[in-house]
């Protein structure tokens, strides 16, 4: 590949020379880091027995005749690096392992050895597997997440539902507001649930679980903790993200 051109190890680090070629292959194509693979080790084992085999006889009876049964082992070892040369690091690193077990039967181990077909094949579709697993894990992908919020209970809670239909998120916030000086804990809840769904969608998570936490304070159930477990996730994965473009300082 063009990457291996780029990459000399030394001491199993790229050497100086390298990480100024992969900086400039890196700002020539746009890219933050390049996904590389490693190295790549395959070895194949074989046996061979003698056995029985069925073949049809000249009358297309099967009659058992002296054969050999021919079976291949082959280890596939591979590594794959992301090399950030910006800071002169290698950011991440995935090493895989699998292993092909063929075997097939002839009257000869030539025949056995045909029978068994395309090993190069196999080793490829393994091979670019490993390396299709691996950069899944990297590709950005999107998510749509469905949440449900209260739209009756009050003539308040009716009136700022037409205000999301509207996308007048603001409105429906200062009504929901308003709902929170009812006496029943349940239109509390529902009231702190809606404002916490609409701070998620407007991607203010921390004020989300505060509003979450208030519903949950009012009347708690799994539900209202699940969410909660929700929020917690999502934001400790935006601090992670944080944290890794900091790391690359970009």
């Amino acid at each position: 590949s063009e990457t291996g051109h780029l990459i000399q190890m030394e001491g199993g680090l790229p050497t100086p020379e390298s990480w100024q070629r992969i900086q400039a292959f890196c700002e020539q194509h746009g890219l933050d880091a390049i996904f590389s693979l490693d190295y790549y080790q395959a070895d194949t084992r074989f046996t061979l027995k003698k056995t029985r085999i069925f073949e049809r006889d000249i009358i297309r009876d099967h009659v058992s005749i002296k054969g050999h049964e021919l079976t291949l082992e082959t280890l596939i070892e591979n590594g794959w690096k992301i090399y950030d040369p910006f800071q002169e690091v290698v950011l991440d690193e995935f090493n895989f392992e699998d292993q092909i077990v063929s075997s097939a039967t002839g009257i000869t181990p030539l025949r056995a050895y045909l029978g068994i077909g395309a090993l190069q094949d196999s080793l490829v579709i393994k091979s670019k597997g490993s390396g299709n697993a691996y950069g899944s894990r990297l590709e950005p992908f999107e998510r749509t997440v469905y949440r449900s919020y209260y739209t009756k209970g009050s003539a308040g809670m009716i009136a700022a539902h037409e205000k999301i239909i509207d996308e007048d998120w603001e409105g429906a916030i200062a009504l929901w507001k308003e709902e929170l000086s009812s006496e029943k804990n349940k239109l509390q809840a529902m009231s702190c649930h809606n404002l916490a769904v609409v701070y998620e969608y407007l991607e203010k998570l921390d004020e989300a679980r505060i509003w979450a936490t208030r519903a949950h304070e009012y009347s708690p159930s799994k539900k209202s903790q699940s969410y909660i477990n929700e929020l917690d996730l999502r934001i400790t994965q935006n601090q992670e993200v944080a944290e890794q473009l900091s790391f690359l300082g970009r």
